[in-house]
């Protein structure tokens, strides 16, 4: 029955390749046309879904849950993360505050634009957030540094600065005390002061000065939150946007080359700059995978013609599968977006092996005519078995939850049919109008793997590939899958550049997890509970930001406000001095500062560091016009920002007590949910930029509240998603391949024979991603279906040519292996040159598939010809 039923697939498809061949003109024309009208309707209507969450079924609760959080707070909608770095904090929120205000003002810029940090309430109430100790601290420091501010008040210059400073030294060397940390700010001022004489930017941090963290080096940050409209006529929705705060930044001057470094990043900017990496990656793949894959079928196929007849049938098959998934799923994702290359590397295969068998019967005398009918005759029934075992591998995706692979699956699956019409109809009506002479060259494999190699040493050989089959299953335990999309992206974009920094500070982490809660009492309740947590570095939620004990912190404010009444008196101001009085207040400084550290009864560090101070002025003294440095420059250096931050510390001394309901409506809106739930925010302490930190955290967190969501707990849930997804896919696959085979067969051993070398090369895949560190991923995972069809395909080939009687000797000398060989070789070609991508995804695709097929080719003609040699002295096989 089952024969009878193959018998009428080979009669149909001939009369197919007949008819094609007969009417080659009408065919090709036909052809070409229906491609120019589907391409051009590919590119009228394509699109990309750059949604990493739109590859998971939206009716996973997880996925819902995430859902209705995100419509709940309106507040984090479209937006960019503007990340404004500089060397200390004076500049960079003197930075920040310009570019919002310009920003604000933009006629492109369309939504809010959130700076919290410069708004009024938080400028004024600043203070009462402070700890009651640190409070005292910041009042013991602002007594001490008042006769310094009030000097500097009544005549922010050089000649005030060093004047106050001078009489301190006078103080120190009269056997007084000098001021608690002099030292510190002769250092400050030293550092200021040698990298001016350089021509550098540096500028004295007065905020650091007055808070007593003069020792802190680190890059300064201030946030600005965005709000965006995304323009999906561009291939990057936030590309519009993200290029219109870069020029605003570049026209304020916020550039590298004045200090200041502003970033943008946030799920928006990522997701467009992927896309464009991707994009630039995968055209980059695609003309080195066209060369590597034509030069690889010039030297299999032995001809230019075969060669330009097999591309032209690959090229057109390629347009119309674009064409179906443009039609049947409306776009394409960042997984779906393979197919081309899938469709390359098993699409090829078709074509490979009814060239080389339609080159065969060419060699060996026959007509044109005669060897189509020959060449589909004996591989018509091989090739539909094929497409049909690689389009089982594809559609064993779509009852899964992984709709993104699901969505490949459809397209690939359809594109093994495609492939299959296009080389029965346009492969030979091209091959009909070509006049062919080829020469009989010796097989590739006969020269790799003589055929006496695998007659001596096929047993083994097979029970070596046996044992390292079994020996790779005990590392399948250690197969890892990296669930996280910011591994996969591309490193050296500013987006993800900027993420990573800040995920890995606990305190600024973007990776949180959130929870609506109805009442304040579980919100209250909630953040108690989950502060205590080991993987919790804090938890916020609307009342966190209102302070306890403001009564008596707003008194001990009062109180400093009274002490600092002089420095903000204006009627002590004094009048500028000229370049002459800042030379003199200069020189006159320095050699309090040599006088000090000369003294021997002076503090050690205090001498040491008046020493360095002496020297890093000198330059601004120097009687040599080369040599000399401007003291303007220096007071620009350490002065320009004085009255701007003797202003916020004024602003943050009128500090009076609050209530939840003076807290500012763009914080409210990041903690009340429309709908009036509280959000309660949980930061991580560990850096979940490593997957097992993040398991950790969401674990400890749901623990305790099950209904958490927010991008770590979508992450973690997703990774067990897709993992789920690929063994049910693989199983499902794996099943129904077997039975395809059985039926179509009628021989167990056969079934195994094509089998064995797909089980061998996935065990050898998995072993190999665990000692080379090459995890699964999202985009990677496309070995699985890629891996089934091919090995499936080659396998059958083999078998199946070898079923009409053939020794293995004799089979290593026919087409069929060197088809196998150099149908693996384009794939690797195919597939290799993905990893030559920036983007960190597709270059693992790459890198893993490139491993996979050459496994896959190896069992295959190496271990699968010893293995039939072996069943077949035991007769073990049906052959004809």
């Amino acid at each position: 029955m089952i024969k009878e039923i193959l018998g009428q697939w080979d009669d149909l498809f001939v009369r197919i390749v007949k008819f094609c061949a007969l009417r080659a003109v009408y065919v090709l024309i036909a052809a070409f046309g229906l491609s120019a009208g589907i391409l051009n309707y590919v590119v009228e209507n394509a699109k990309i879904n750059s949604d990493t969450s739109d590859m998971l079924s939206p009716t996973l609760e997880f996925r819902q849950d995430f859902k209705t959080y995100k419509n709940a707070m309106p507040a984090f909608g479209p937006s960019l993360v503007i990340v404004v770095e500089a060397p200390n904090p004076d500049q960079a929120e003197d930075a920040a505050r310009i570019l919002a205000e310009r920003l604000r003002e933009s006629k492109e810029i369309k939504g809010p634009v959130k700076y919290l940090a410069a708004d009024p309430f938080f400028a004024r109430n600043g203070l009462l957030y402070l700890k009651r100790s640190e409070l005292d601290e910041l009042a013991d420091r602002l007594a001490e540094a008042q006769p310094l501010l009030a000097s500097l008040s009544a005549d922010p210059s050089l000649r005030g600065l060093f004047e106050i400073l001078g009489l301190a030294l006078n103080e120190a060397a009269k056997g007084g005390s000098a001021p608690k940390g002099l030292n510190l700010i002769f250092d400050s001022i030293a550092d200021v002061a040698e990298a001016r004489a350089t021509g550098k930017a540096d500028e004295l941090s007065w905020r650091r000065l007055i808070s007593g963290d003069l020792a802190d080096s680190d890059v300064a940050r201030e946030f600005i939150r965005v709000g965006i409209a995304l323009d999906f006529s561009e291939l990057g929705p936030a590309k519009r946007s993200m290029k219109v705060v870069r020029k605003i930044a570049e026209v304020a001057a916020l550039t590298t080359d004045h200090g200041i470094r502003v970033r943008l990043t946030g799920g928006d900017a990522m997701s467009t700059e992927e896309l464009a990496s991707v994009s630039e990656g995968a055209a980059k793949a695609g003309w080195i995978s066209l060369v590597l894959v034509a030069l690889l079928l010039f030297v299999g196929l032995g001809s230019s013609r075969l060669v330009l007849a097999t591309l032209l049938t690959l090229v057109t098959g390629l347009i119309w599968t674009a064409g179906f998934a443009i039609a049947a799923v409306g776009h394409l994702n960042l997984i779906s977006v393979a197919f081309a290359v899938l469709f390359i590397g098993l699409g090829v295969d078709f074509g490979i092996h009814f060239a080389l068998r339609f080159r065969e019967e060419i060699v060996a005398g026959k007509p044109q005519a005669e060897a189509l009918e020959n060449a589909t005759r004996d591989l018509g029934g091989a090739l539909m078995l094929c497409a049909s075992a690689a389009a089982i591998g594809f559609f064993s995706f779509l009852p899964t939850n992984y709709v993104g692979l699901a969505e490949l699956g459809l397209i690939s699956g359809v594109g093994m049919f495609i492939a299959l019409a296009a080389n029965f109809t346009l492969l030979p009506a091209l091959l009909s109008i070509m006049p062919f002479k080829v020469k009989l060259r010796p097989s590739i494999i006969a020269v790799v793997m003589p055929d006496v190699i695998i007659k001596r040493f096929g047993s083994g050989l097979a029970i070596g590939a046996l044992v390292l089959g079994v020996a790779s299953a005990f590392l399948l335990p250690q197969a890892r899958f990296d669930f996280n999309p910011l591994h996969l992206k591309d490193p050296t974009t500013e987006s993800v550049q900027t993420a990573m920094d800040l995920i890995a500070d606990p305190k600024v982490s973007p990776e949180t997890i959130s929870i609506l809660v109805k009442k304040e009492s579980e919100a209250e309740k909630i953040a108690k509970t989950l502060s205590s947590l080991p993987e919790v570095n804090r938890v916020v939620w609307l009342n966190s930001f209102v302070p306890a004990h403001q009564d008596q912190k707003a008194g001990v404010i009062q109180n400093i406000a009274f002490t600092m009444l002089s420095v903000f008196d204006p009627a002590n101001r004094k009048d500028p001095p000229g370049k002459a009085d800042l030379k003199t207040a200069t020189g006159k400084f320095r050699q309090h500062l040599l006088a000090t550290a000369n003294d021997r009864n002076a503090d050690p560090v205090m001498a040491v560091s008046a020493e360095r101070l002496a020297g890093a002025l000198a330059p601004y003294l120097s009687s040599s016009l080369a040599l000399q440095r401007s003291v303007t420059d220096l007071q620009d250096g350490l002065l320009d920002r004085f009255d701007g931050r003797l202003k916020r510390l004024k602003q943050s001394l009128e500090a009076s007590p609050f209530t939840e309901a003076d807290i500012p409506a763009a914080l409210r809106g990041r903690y009340v949910a429309r709908d009036g739930r509280f959000r309660v925010e949980v930061y991580p302490k560990e850096n979940v930029t490593n997957n097992e930190a993040m398991e950790r955290f969401v674990a400890a967190v749901r623990q305790h509240v099950p209904m958490a969501t927010d991008t770590p707990v979508v992450l973690v849930e997703s990774g067990r998603i897709v993992l789920e997804a690929i063994a049910q896919a693989a199983l499902t696959a794996l099943v129904l391949v077997c039975i395809l085979l059985i039926l179509i067969m009628r021989n167990i051993w056969d079934t195994l024979l094509v089998l064995l070398p797909l089980v061998l090369a996935a065990l050898w895949t998995v072993a190999a991603s665990v000692i080379f560190g090459l995890p699964f991923n999202y985009a990677n995972v496309i070995v699985v279906p890629l891996l089934l069809g091919l090995g499936v395909a080659s396998g059958i080939h083999l078998v199946m040519r070898s079923r009409l009687g053939l020794s293995e000797s004799e089979l290593l000398r026919t087409s069929t292996p060197r088809a196998v060989v150099f149908s693996a070789l384009t794939t690797i070609g195919s597939f290799g040159s993905l990893a030559v991508s920036n983007h960190r995804g597709t270059a693992s695709m790459g890198e893993l598939l490139m491993v996979a097929i050459g496994f896959t080719l190896l069992s295959t003609l190496v271990i699968l010809p010893a293995l039939m040699g072996w069943l077949d002295r035991r007769g073990l096989r049906q052959t004809k």
